[in-house]
């Protein structure tokens, strides 16, 4: 049987030259790579060649063209774009370019060292005839109907269980991992360069890398040992960490934060999943379901590989814009397995990914005990944060997968928990014998990495960039036992206080690994008032660094005087930040707290976490806020005697630990939290008895390569009579940034609840709809959109009234008497977004519409907040 296959050479499949995307934990990952990178020493001869390849027929590009410049065994090397366009530039003399391509002739020719050569290529097609198979290069319009690739593909889909280990009832893998991060594009002449010849040890790491063939300088490495046990009824899935070695940048992030931290980035691909995450967004394989309506397929060739007949598919996105692979798949053609022998995955040029130049992702398969297995992948990434020459970045991760045992049940231990990762005692100490014996493969430049980084701590420049890149990052000056921050709350504005001035620090590791103190004074222009802190901290299992690492044990007691907005919590640090000061409007209503609080926080490494506290709140009222009742009270102070506890689980959360706050990696992990207060009246003053639960749920849902669906909900419910400042003052949000979980809209004190819900959906399309568009998908927008609801009301027994309540404080007023601080009977307050985000990269703008509820004092109806955001 002859078939003519077409494949598209313009606009179907493209050249892995793309952007990728980062988020606060690559903000934090880049910057520290940063400061290792040594200035760049070119040669006098720079060698461009830039061109394009097409077909000598047709005259239509050809993509995924092999485009290599090379002398002998020296080489650097490409692949052809969507277009068929390619650039290469080179410091080494190196002047024969070959072009090769399936289903082409190669193409050999000469070019000028030291200039630059432009070049256009026609390849002259061959027609390949297999068993059952021709390839020709005939233009026609691509179509499911009676294609063969087509069929295949649907085939593999409907067999992909039989081919999974997934079918079996039980299985164990030991996996080795082994990560590289270096600096790229290094000029042929650093080696002599002055820096190299003041610093010889760094000549000495200089390696070529295997996707681009540039020089590099690898100084960032994590190697990690690991066994996975799988059972299928109940299905459990764990992986042990036995072994994890990491060159550590900064105390500021622990051992785990950087394994998430990579494992994020790079992910562990397979191909027989639905959605693959990759570089922090999900991606449709090409073996999923839905995949045959997604990607395109062709049959490309048959090939043996190491003895085993395979049929060769090219596939890549319908449109080429979405967030999708391109690539190769090779499936196993005996007794019509179907199997995956071996997967080339790429990314596609327009699929707007951010800071990646090439990707290049290869996994082999091998019959174990009948099955086809994934024994070896190796990942490698070619990255640059701006152009091509500003933080040029190289990354190869390569695991290996051996030691498999089928159908052998092992103790419970290995499968109970819902801890998907668990990390053995010891994991991060492992010595060198132990990385001997383990390691079943490892690049030359093992060792030699460990020293280099060794050996940079010795250069005080490195030092001096490393230490300001980490404080500003991590929020602290590491001052030997003493950490001096956060420097973000240093300086602060409010219209009460003026410009307020904060100094404060905390002991870390080097001082004690159980017993940790910090402290802070503030003083402000305005109200020429002094606040401070003081906190003392006992860890019942010994920390690293500080007493906030995961998992925690820790209690805690401190006393403090401050300013506060109460209703005004925030997801990460504290109000009296720089960036929050900069707002939309008058803070005209504070509060100054004098809090005395115990409290006791207790997590399980399943994720689960206990808070038990008690807490004595005085609060004074400042600004235009005031706690006068109608009968002629004033309370002043308002006190507060309470105990509370908050119950949380979070199963499988990833997060990086920064000090006190965690950033959230991956929010697929739902979130449930629970919390109860009760406020005694009578006891140490305390003015109230009161009861109060709250209750919180939060999920992101994935919907393959067409974005993600986030999702809020939580509700409370106060039992008893109290007064508007133990009410919910629900969560508003007067900057000009754009807050997630806030009403962005909504002014602060402007409504208050003794019960309510709250809704909140955010709908981001990763550039689905964007990316259609002609002449803005070039630009690499992402849309989102974003609908919250808030239902709530003031039952008859807390709303202060001269008649039935004189004795409730007043709701706040303004200097007029008019009223500023609302309730939601009757009706919900409803508020919407429309965004777009990836904004040169790291800008987000919405366009924020306030539905109802517009009479109500100095609001707006229609508004615009921004958010600076480092994404893939």
């Amino acid at each position: 049987m002859n078939l003519n296959i077409t494949i598209e050479q313009n606009r179907n499949f493209v050249s892995t030259n793309c952007f990728s995307k980062i988020t606060p934990d690559c903000i934090i990952i880049f910057l520290l790579l940063f400061i290792t990178m040594p200035v760049k020493a070119h040669s006098n001869v720079k060698t461009n060649v830039e061109g394009i390849v097409v077909n000598s027929m047709t005259g239509e590009g050809v993509p995924f063209a092999h485009v290599v410049l090379r002398h002998s065994d020296s080489y650097v090397g490409t692949t052809t774009d969507f277009s068929g366009r390619f650039s290469l530039e080179t410091y080494e003399a190196l002047d024969t370019l070959v072009v090769s391509c399936m289903g082409y002739e190669t193409y050999h020719t000469n070019i000028i060292l030291g200039e630059k050569n432009n070049i256009a290529i026609k390849l002259t097609e061959t027609v390949i005839t297999l068993d059952a198979v021709t390839i020709t290069s005939k233009r026609e319009r691509y179509t499911k109907k009676g294609n063969e690739a087509n069929e295949l593909i649907e085939q593999a889909i409907a067999q992909k269980s039989q081919n999974r280990l997934e079918n079996l009832a039980y299985y164990q893998y030991k996996q080795y991992d082994n990560l590289e991060i270096a600096i790229s594009n290094l000029g042929d002449s650093i080696e002599n360069s002055k820096l190299m010849k003041r610093y010889n040890f760094m000549a000495e790491n200089i390696d070529t890398a295997a996707l681009t063939g540039k020089r590099i300088l690898p100084f960032y490495k994590t190697e990690t040992v690991a066994e996975t046990f799988y059972r299928k009824k109940p299905e459990s899935k764990k992986t042990f960490i036995d072994g994890y070695k990491y060159v550590e940048f900064t105390k500021f992030l622990s051992a785990e934060s950087m394994d998430i931290i990579m494992r994020d980035i790079f992910g562990e691909i397979n191909i027989y999943e639905d959605n693959i995450f990759f570089m922090q967004n999900q991606f449709m394989s090409p073996l999923s379901p839905l995949a045959p309506n997604f990607y395109k397929f062709y049959i490309t060739d048959t090939v043996s590989i190491e003895g085993t007949d395979c049929i060769q598919i090219l596939y890549a996105p319908r449109n080429s814009s979405d967030f999708g692979f391109m690539g190769y798949l090779y499936l196993t053609s005996e007794n019509q397995q179907y199997a995956v022998r071996r997967t080339e995955i790429q990314l596609t040029k327009n699929t707007p990914v951010n800071f990646i130049k090439e990707i290049l992702i290869k996994q082999d398969y091998e019959l174990v005990q009948g099955i086809w297995t994934m024994t070896e992948s190796i990942t490698m990434v070619d990255f640059a944060l701006a152009g091509e020459n500003f933080v040029p970045l190289y990354g190869q991760k390569e695991i290996t997968y051996s030691d498999f045992v089928f159908n052998l049940p092992q103790d419970d231990k290995y499968y109970l928990g819902s801890a998907l990762i668990v990390r053995t005692e010891g994991y991060d100490e492992r010595n060198d014998e132990y990385w001997e014996e383990n390691r079943t493969k490892a690049t030359g430049s093992t060792r030699s990495t460990y020293d280099f980084i060794e050996k940079l701590e010795d250069v005080k420049v490195y030092r001096v960039v490393r230490d300001f890149i980490t404080t500003i990052v991590g929020g602290y000056y590491a001052a030997g036992p003493i950490d001096i921050g956060p420097v973000e709350n240093m300086l602060s504005f409010n219209s009460i206080e003026g410009a307020r001035f904060r100094i404060g620090g905390k002991t870390n590791g080097r001082m004690s690994r159980r017993f940790f103190i910090e402290a802070f004074g503030a003083y402000g222009l305005r109200d020429n008032e002094f606040k401070y802190n003081f906190t003392g901290h006992y860890s019942f299992n010994k920390k690293k660094n500080h007493p906030w690492e995961f998992p925690t044990n820790l209690l805690s007691i401190s006393y403090e005087k401050n300013t506060d907005i109460p209703g005004q919590s925030f997801l990460y640090g504290t109000g009296d930040r720089l960036l929050i000061s900069i707002g939309r409007g008058k803070t005209e209503r504070m509060t100054m707290d004098r809090r005395f609080k115990i409290n006791y926080k207790m997590e399980t490494i399943n994720y689960f976490s206990m808070n038990v506290n008690f807490t004595h709140l005085q609060q004074y009222p400042l600004g235009q806020l005031s706690f006068a009742t109608y009968d002629g009270n004033d309370f002043s102070p308002y006190t507060i005697t309470s105990f509370g506890l908050n119950l949380r689980y979070a199963p499988n959360e990833k997060f990086i630990q920064s000090q006190q706050n965690r950033y959230p990696i991956n929010l697929t992990a739902p979130v449930f939290d629970l919390g109860y207060q009760v406020g005694i009246g009578g006891f140490l003053g305390g003015d109230y008895t009161f009861h109060k639960i709250t209750a919180k749920f939060q999920k992101r849902w994935y919907i393959s390569s067409y974005g993600y669906f986030d999702t809020y909900v939580d509700a409370g419910k106060i039992l008893n009579q109290v007064p508007y400042p133990s009410l919910f003052i629900h969560h508003a949000n007067q900057s000009w940034a754009f807050q997630d979980e806030a009403y962005n809209s909504m002014r602060y004190f402007e409504f208050v609840s003794d019960q309510y819900i709250n809704l909140q959906v955010t709908y981001c399309m990763n550039g689905f709809i964007l990316n259609r568009i002609p002449l803005i998908k070039k630009l690499n927008w992402r849309g989102l959109i974003s609908f919250k609801a808030l239902f709530g009301s003031v039952s008859d027994k807390n709303m202060p009234d001269p008649d039935t309540n004189p004795g409730l404080m007043i709701f706040p007023h303004d200097a007029d008497g008019n009223p500023t601080t609302f309730t939601l009977n009757g009706k919900p307050f409803l508020e919407g977004n429309i965004g777009i985000e990836n904004i040169f990269k790291i800008l987000r703008i919405d366009l924020v519409k306030r539905f109802n509820y517009l009479d109500n004092p100095n609001i707006s109806e229609w508004s615009l907040r921004f958010r600076l955001r480092l994404v893939f």
